[in-house]
């Protein structure tokens, strides 16, 4: 009987040739190395401060036609401004904007009150016509002729400021009758302003 064959020895790999690396599954990976520090920022140089005046000057400003400086209110503010480090510049352009909302605001009020105006001359308007009727127009022409006799165009432009009330509307009626009864110093009624009596005794405010 031939003998078993031998067991063979395991090949060797070639001269010179390196052996695989083998790599344990089990193995956590390699820790990644931490990236490099970024290099600090350059500090930014802080901009210069504003310079503050001693005393600032407002001749330059470019205030709404009709306004003048109100010299105690900046008198007051000016050190709050030097508090906040404001310089010609910033200060200039804080009091021209309040001297805009100022204007702005003038406006709107002036508006408001020729509203409220035309409003009162017609409640007036519509008390003595409820009254007078169908001599409204009659009486407020004798009316007018009253204070064109007593009064002057100034105390007229004051009278306007209220609206003529229909009770100062009726006093002057009463007079213009007695003016009529009478013959007037200048010789005849006044001259004609191309007016209606109710626009002469009622002024700009008279409703169209």
């Amino acid at each position: 009987m031939a003998d078993a064959p031998a067991d063979q020895a395991p090949s060797t790999p070639a001269s010179g040739t390196p052996a695989p690396t083998v790599t344990d599954p089990a193995a956590p990976p390699a820790a990644a190395a931490p990236p490099a520090a970024d290099p600090k920022p350059p500090v930014a140089a802080e901009p210069p401060k504003p310079a503050v005046p001693e005393k600032y000057d407002y001749s330059a400003l470019k205030l709404p036609e009709g306004m003048t400086l109100d010299t105690p209110l900046l008198a007051a503010v000016e050190p709050i401004f030097k508090e906040l480090g404001l310089d010609q510049a910033a200060a200039s352009k804080l009091v021209e904007a309040h001297a805009k909302a100022l204007a702005a605001a003038e406006v709107t009020r002036e508006a408001d009150f020729k509203t409220w105006m035309a409003n009162q001359v017609k409640q007036h308007q519509a008390t003595l016509k409820g009254e007078w009727g169908a001599a409204y127009h009659a009486n407020v022409t004798l009316a007018q002729k009253g204070i064109a006799r007593i009064m002057s165009p100034a105390a007229k432009a004051l009278l306007d400021e209220t609206g003529n009330h229909p009770e100062f509307v009726k006093a002057f009626l009463q007079v213009g009758k007695m003016v009529s009864e009478d013959t007037p110093p200048t010789g005849g009624a006044p001259a004609s302003t191309g007016k209606s009596a109710a626009q002469q005794l009622y002024g700009n405010t008279t409703p169209n």
